[in-house]
């Protein structure tokens, strides 16, 4: 393989911050934003292009609608979820994506940590080379480890691969939901072959929180109100958030606030809320639309995922009637889950 001297240098600095993790026992500040920096060499307006992506994903998540009753499920989860992981489960959860996707995975590292590295994450995978990532997984208190979790961060591993095989220096930067839809393509297969309809509903779990972050969008963009001066009780009192309200098996409007303030908190502005928490959650979405797809479709999707591409003409491919079937979500979740 042809590596270009702009991935030898990404490549190095890939090694470094690997290393920096396995001595420190902490992430580098410093080896991340070079990182940045030579991710975006390749890439002059990536400031537009990411405007590009929050318009469209303004556009996408407007017509996301789900009942109290579907919600409900997520809401009160009291299943655990975890299971041991152990060298026999990462080579299950390895053989598993190497068939699933078609690519040789023997040189990614699934390594666990002892001390928490990276908040609110129970596992991450780092690109390193073309082929020789890692992956870390770490206790998180309010995260899930499980053989599903390791096959999600192989998911990644095999993104990466895939693509940096292809001696293509415009596929190091990719549109995060395309990322994140591949691997929970294979999260959500394995759970379909392997798994039982409580791990699946706990497998979209981690959209309750998007959901709410969706209906606050909307709520401040209805009423031309920024996300940093919305009032956390206008938003509880909103007819939007009824669903969300009534899908709890308590009281929940001081909760709802209280999660409302925490996004307030997290982002300044409804653009920067839609580019870290809509777009990689955006993935699920995708995710469940790429179930029936074959092999090939996805190797496609992977081999040509580039912020280069609008997301748009992806989404067209991925889900081509976008509105109808965003509208039958609820039914196409169900099936996931098996009810």
């Amino acid at each position: 393989l042809v590596v270009s001297e702009y991935s030898k240098e990404l490549y190095k600095l890939e090694r470094q911050y690997i290393d920096y993790i396995l001595t420190e026992n902490q992430e580098s500040d410093a080896i991340q934003q070079e990182l940045s920096q030579v991710m975006l060499k390749q890439c002059d307006d990536s400031q537009s292009k990411a405007m590009e992506t929050v318009e469209l994903l303004q556009d996408l998540i407007n017509p996301i609608d789900f009942s109290s009753n579907f919600l409900s499920d997520l809401a009160n989860n009291t299943y655990d979820l975890s299971n041991d992981v152990t060298e026999i489960e990462i080579a299950q959860a390895r053989d598993y994506v190497e068939k699933l996707l078609d690519v040789d995975l023997s040189q990614v590292k699934v390594l666990r940590l002892h001390q928490n590295v990276r908040n609110n994450s129970e596992g991450f995978c780092i690109a390193c080379g073309n082929n020789d990532h890692h992956i870390f997984y770490q206790n998180d208190a309010s995260g899930v480890i499980s053989t599903d979790l390791i096959v999600h961060e192989l998911g990644h591993a095999a993104d990466f691969s895939i693509s940096r095989n292809e001696c293509n220096d415009s596929l190091v930067n990719k549109h995060i939901s395309l990322s994140e839809a591949v691997a929970y393509y294979c999260q959500f297969s394995y759970l379909l072959e392997h798994g039982n309809k409580e791990q699946r509903v706990g497998s979209f779990g981690a959209f309750f929180f998007t959901y709410l972050a969706i209906v606050t969008c909307r709520i401040c963009i209805k009423s031309g109100v920024p996300l940093s001066d919305i009032d956390e009780n206008d938003v509880a009192n909103d007819d939007e958030c009824i669903t969300i309200l009534n899908s709890y098996n308590f009281d929940s409007k001081q909760f709802i606030v209280d999660k409302v303030r925490e996004i307030k908190q997290m982002f300044s502005n409804i653009e920067s809320l839609i580019y870290h928490e809509v777009a990689p959650r955006f993935g699920l979405i995708l995710g469940v639309f790429l179930l029936n797809k074959p092999q090939e479709f996805i190797n496609k999707i992977i081999k040509s995922n580039s912020i280069d591409q609008s997301l748009e003409s992806f989404v067209a491919e991925i889900i081509p009637n976008y509105h109808d079937s965003i509208n039958d979500l609820e039914n196409k979740f169900e099936q996931y889950f098996g009810r």
